[in-house]
């Protein structure tokens, strides 16, 4: 919760299809949502579009997700765009808008999803802590 918070700006507000979510308390309704509602998820953020203006960026980009619902184990299938505004305060770049389109949810049919291993465990001990910290 503390790291997706941290690539927002205090005051940042994200609509994540529908349901806004503002301020400090993105980083805990999204993580709660994954956590509460999907035993694994994968999204991608690909082709990537930039419009740069000084300390402000618009950003668009798509989004492909591949998830495992808790729900009944389901495997589900979500693509969409990412419509974004950062800005960089005190030299550091946050997202200060995010604006999150689905434009297709699909449940998935057939075998099971095969799990390699262990990729990361969404803790503070995971390595991303370490590559993605900021401003500290």
């Amino acid at each position: 919760m503390e790291l997706i918070s941290s690539a927002y700006h205090p005051d940042a507000v994200e609509d994540h299809h529908g349901e806004v979510y503002s301020g400090d308390t993105i980083g805990e309704t999204l993580a709660r949502h994954v956590l509460e509602g999907m035993n694994r998820t994968l999204t991608n953020f690909t082709n990537f579009n930039i419009a740069l203006d000084g300390d402000k960026a618009g950003c668009e980009a798509y989004y492909l997700g591949l998830h495992v619902l808790k729900k009944g184990g389901k495997r589900l299938m979500s693509a969409g765009r990412s419509l974004d505004r950062l800005e960089r305060r005190d030299g550091v770049w946050r997202f200060a808008y995010r604006n999150i389109q689905p434009e297709m949810v699909r449940i998935l049919e057939g075998d099971e999803i095969t799990v390699a291993g262990i990729v990361y465990d969404r803790s503070p001990g995971d390595k991303s802590y370490e590559i993605l910290r900021v401003g500290t």
